[in-house]
């Protein structure tokens, strides 16, 4: 089974378990991250290039899920007392938390739900409380919590199936501006290629109600990106606008792909933030701590299972795909 497909499949998996809302959304450690001229080539491409730091941080093991089994989908939250908390997806365990102080060495923490809260994306917000966007079937909806361990489910969808017309998975956002922008792709489907239609932005004031703007990349946008793309990870770039990580296809390269833009709506460059000879990293999500960049990311071998990864941000430029 390839990463693509499994990735697809644990997606699918976590809905199977109930066909009542559940799933997932995210950014990195607050409302609107600072961007940071320590990885030197932002300022020059507006993308970061990623390399390895260290492979199976977290695996089924660890997470007391059977081999061949998945571990996925994770998002981080940093807190005030400098540790990192990370939110991951379980098969048979659901959502579940981990602590680390160094991001190599984590320890296994509280179970969030046995709700099929799928792909799961933490924004800090700035009384401290943390809201953990989540995709079910039928949208994204979202939880609170004061504590980062127990949360409480919001009333409603922030965004449905039945006003965009599709399926969206992950959602990551960013403040641009006094506007938060809200970026996600249409939710994978089992041994599905990634979609062509690429990445979708909507828009908000308060976190909660959003307006459907339409496709920034992919083939139905006006943008030149016109590749394919799945989700996609928001972050703020030295230009003014927003530069979007996401696993995606190109002219044989498989793996996190970085889409630049000046304004948060308009995509115009692309790099290869990471590949990995042999391997297709993929649901990527990124912190920023003490000026550096981090990003954990999903993997896959058949025996083994699913498992999540740690790359750090280096200084080189990211190439063209």
């Amino acid at each position: 089974m390839n990463l693509r497909i499994w990735l697809s499949l644990c997606s699918l998996v976590l809905f199977a378990a109930c066909s009542g809302p559940g799933a997932s959304a995210s950014i990195s450690t607050s409302p609107s991250p600072t961007p940071t001229s320590s990885v030197a080539v932002v300022e020059d491409t507006g993308a970061i290039k990623f390399e390895v730091l260290k492979e199976k941080i977290i695996t089924p093991e660890m997470a007391g899920v059977n081999a061949g089994l998945p571990v996925a989908d994770a998002t981080f939250y940093a807190q005030d007392d400098g540790t990192v908390l990370l939110y991951f997806f379980a098969q048979e365990k659901g959502l579940l938390s981990a602590t680390s102080s160094d991001l190599i060495n984590w320890t296994i923490g509280k179970r969030i739900t046995s709700n099929p809260w799928g792909q799961p994306r933490a924004f800090g917000l700035e009384d401290g409380s943390v809201r953990l966007y989540y995709v079910t079937g039928d949208g994204i909806k979202s939880a609170i919590s004061k504590d980062g361990l127990v949360f409480k489910e919001e009333k409603g969808f922030r965004i449905a199936k039945k006003d965009v017309g599709f399926e969206p998975g992950a959602i990551s956002i960013v403040k641009v501006g006094q506007t938060y922008f809200g970026y996600f792709s249409e939710l994978e489907k089992p041994g599905a290629p990634i979609s062509e239609n690429g990445y979708y932005l909507a828009t908000s004031t308060d976190l909660l109600d959003w307006e459907f703007v339409g496709p920034v990349t992919g083939k139905n946008s006006n943008s030149s990106i016109t590749g394919n793309g799945k989700h996609p990870f928001a972050v703020l770039n030295d230009f003014g606008g927003v530069t979007l990580y996401g696993q995606g296809d190109r002219q044989g390269v498989s793996g996190i792909i970085a889409a630049v833009s000046k304004d948060g709506m308009n995509f115009t460059d692309e790099y290869v933030s990471l590949s990995i000879a042999g391997s297709i990293p993929g649901d990527p999500d990124i912190l920023q701590l003490n000026g550096d960049y981090f990003m954990v990311y999903g993997g896959f071998e058949e025996s083994f299972g699913g498992f999540l990864n740690i790359a750090k941000g280096v200084k080189e430029a990211p190439g063209k795909p």
